[in-house]
């Protein structure tokens, strides 16, 4: 990796040991149960998915550093970019998963799922309608 990108590279660390964190606490907080879970799940993988970008981006910026390609100094800039905001967005996936407290808006999920499971499909009658 290029000099230059050592303290996002530190950010991708940070993200991927804080994933080890939250995975650890799901399978500890529902054990086999976790399958079940899947708004936490779904954060899981965006967390992944943005590890894995910020990995591709900081190989590409590295790689177009060291064979001198023409506007390297641009590809860092935005590989740091991306970098800083993928490790935001990160730390709060995680902070979501491993939160004992609803923080999240996962009960609107719940009702609204509910609510069209039992409807058997879209609920909401066109705002125009008349209600008498």
């Amino acid at each position: 990796l290029h000099p230059s990108l050592v303290q996002s590279s530190q950010k991708l660390e940070y993200c991927v040991l804080r994933l080890k964190y939250a995975v650890t606490i799901m399978f500890a907080k529902h054990g086999p149960d976790v399958l079940n879970h899947q708004l936490e799940l779904l954060r899981l993988s965006s967390a992944v998915i943005e590890i894995y970008a910020m990995t591709a981006v900081l190989g590409r910026a590295s790689r177009a550093c060291c064979t001198d390609i023409l506007n390297a100094d641009s590809e860092i800039y935005l590989a740091q970019k991306y970098c800083f905001d993928a490790h935001k967005r990160v730390k709060q996936l995680i902070i979501d998963i491993v939160s004992e407290q609803d923080v999240t808006a996962d009960f609107s999920h719940f009702k609204i799922a509910e609510d069209i499971f039992k409807h058997k499909g879209y609920f909401l009658e066109h705002p125009m309608n008349r209600n008498i």
